[in-house]
């Protein structure tokens, strides 16, 4: 993701998600803690469903449904999209091991949104007014949403 570019005029793009979990530390930590708190419960879930059906494979839908916000930590990150909104849905799989134990894991993806509210009395860094005067007239690219890979981790 560039800062905004008067070559791609009036076009929205999306916002990179795959790029802010590498170039913005505080929103990949956030993940992290995101799962973290619900990991053991959904592990557990998981195991449960595992169990009840005979150890067949299952998978449990996850969406954590509230939607957080956070600044860019990267300069470049911000002049683009400087505050966002970001939540997370997954997969919580729990397959057979060699042994039939429940192997249990996660698939997820992160989705971020934004929009402008240029705020023309914030100085921060810049003066809003200043930075929202290429999105004003039109020639300043718009990120609105975006949505990562998926990754893939697991929860054993």
């Amino acid at each position: 993701m560039s800062a905004n570019s008067t070559s791609a005029r009036r076009k929205t793009k999306s916002i990179d998600v795959d790029h802010l979990l590498t170039n913005d530390p505080g929103l990949s930590d956030a993940v992290e803690k995101k799962i973290a708190e619900h990991k053991s419960a959904w592990k557990k879930e998981a195991v449960e469903s595992f169990h009840k059906t005979g150890g067949q494979p299952i998978v449990l839908e996850k969406n954590l449904g509230k939607w957080d916000g956070r600044t860019a930590d990267a300069i470049t990150d911000w002049y683009a999209i400087g505050s966002y909104q970001y939540t997370m849905t997954g997969l919580v799989k729990a397959t057979p091991d060699a042994d039939g134990n429940p192997k249990v894991s996660l698939d997820y993806q992160v989705h971020a949104t934004d929009r402008y509210n240029w705020d023309n009395l914030k100085f921060d860094p810049m003066p809003d007014f200043i930075q929202g005067m290429g999105h004003r007239v039109g020639t300043s690219q718009e990120y609105m949403r975006g949505t990562s890979k998926l990754r893939s981790i697991p929860l054993d």
